[in-house]
């Protein structure tokens, strides 16, 4: 169509809408232009798209976005500059010197090359025999010896020069700051128990049963697995001092049990329980207030005699000396359930049970501080497994 007035060409428009699209990346590059700073290279690729120009809200939060995301392209080629690596070696270099060796100021534990896996050998032998209808006893004897067990020995022993807790030590080797410990197959504990048991089938509407167990746990270690020789005085080992009970001897144990099936003329009465009464456990009695063997391990047994707390709670205890030669508190803890079950029709049942945990409320602790040192000493201040007072749950079943 030939052009007239009312028609003018198209090339200037077009010419018009071609400038306003986005630049080419090396404009979006220069600094004095709107886009991502990258560089001011020319021809550079863009690392991101030019943002639209702006219309509206949508239009700001792109801006933003191409503006934060330019910041950290700059702290990134920052970061990554010659300059700032030089800045760091040379800081490195100052505070460590090449070849220099920083010094362990701490506990070193080294892998003995002759190490080998612990063992243990059991031997057990039993005995039962029925004494009526119901009623039953046996016996059972276990004997287990634990030989090649592993003990931390220090390889960098030393010696106080005073028998005071906070005299200097000497070390054999002052090139370590303390000790170097390596674990080595020398420690050995034996266990004996003998287990006896009379028990009395369901019959005639009850059942009992009574377990007394007579143990013995002994040894040159606490029988722990990552156990420590506190009593070697440099070269010497002196295992023979750590001879004694280990820390999970427990003398005696009983434990009575029984359940009435229907306790007569209460309509469906059950009751049942449990006694359970332990003897204590080993503790070794010291006073970190000396060290007499100077070997610089705050560990060493108090003599044999009675000793006795200061204060609420206070226990006293027979000491045997020697490494866990004094036993803590026992234990004691009696539990019992009482319910009822109702015939509500053929085939169903339903059953009200109450539980009631520890029915004399005993407060049973664990051992107490037996460093004579210590405002503690003696004093019981810990309840066993939490301490569970006296408490009672109520359930009901029912069977179909």
């Amino acid at each position: 169509m030939p052009s007239g007035a009312g028609h003018r060409p198209t090339s200037s428009r077009s010419a018009a809408r071609t400038s306003r699209s986005p630049p080419p990346c090396a404009e979006w590059d220069a600094p004095s232009r709107r886009g991502i700073p990258r560089s001011a290279s020319p021809g550079r690729a863009c690392p991101f798209p030019a943002p639209t120009p702006w219309r509206g809200f949508a239009g700001a939060l792109e801006w933003l976005w191409y503006g934060l995301a330019g910041g950290a392209t700059w702290v990134y080629e920052f970061v990554r500059a010659p300059s700032w690596d030089k800045l760091r070696d040379a800081l490195l270099n100052s505070l460590y010197p090449s070849g220099s060796l920083q010094r362990n100021t701490g506990d070193v534990f080294l892998d003995a090359a002759n190490r080998s896996q612990p063992y243990t050998q059991q031997f057990s032998a039993g005995y039962q025999r029925q004494l009526g209808p119901s009623l039953s006893v046996s016996g059972d004897y276990v004997h287990t010896i634990a030989r090649d067990q592993w003990l931390l020995e220090n390889l960098n022993p030393g010696l106080r020069v005073n028998t005071t807790a906070s005299g200097a030590i000497i070390r054999v080797d002052p090139t370590f700051v303390t000790n170097v410990w390596q674990r080595q197959n020398i420690g050995a504990y034996t266990y004996d128990a003998l287990n006896a048991v009379l028990e009395k089938r369901d019959s005639h509407n009850w059942s009992g049963r009574v377990s007394y167990t007579l143990a013995n746990s002994r040894g040159n270690n606490s029988g722990a697995l990552t156990a420590t020789n506190n009593y070697q005085v440099l070269g010497n080992a002196n295992l023979d001092l750590g001879q004694g009970p280990t820390d999970f001897d427990r003398r005696h144990n009983l434990v009575l049990s029984g359940r009435v099936s229907e306790v007569p003329h209460t309509h469906g009465m059950t009751l049942s329980g449990t006694l359970r009464m332990l003897s204590g456990l080993a503790m070794s009695l010291i006073d970190t207030n000396s060290d007499p063997d100077r070997n610089g391990i705050l560990a060493d047994p108090l003599p044999a005699g009675s000793y006795s707390g200061t204060g609420p709670n206070a226990i006293t205890v027979s000491n045997a000396g020697g490494r866990n030669g004094a036993f803590g508190p026992g234990y004691m803890q009696l539990d019992s359930r009482i319910g009822w079950r109702f015939k509500i029709g053929a085939g169903r049942t339903l059953d009200l049970n109450a539980d009631v945990i520890n029915v004399t409320n005993r407060a049973n602790f664990v051992n107490p501080t037996a460093d004579r040192r210590s405002t503690n000493f003696l004093l019981l201040t810990t309840l066993y497994g939490g301490g569970q007072p006296r408490q009672a749950q109520v359930g009901v079943r029912f069977g179909f």
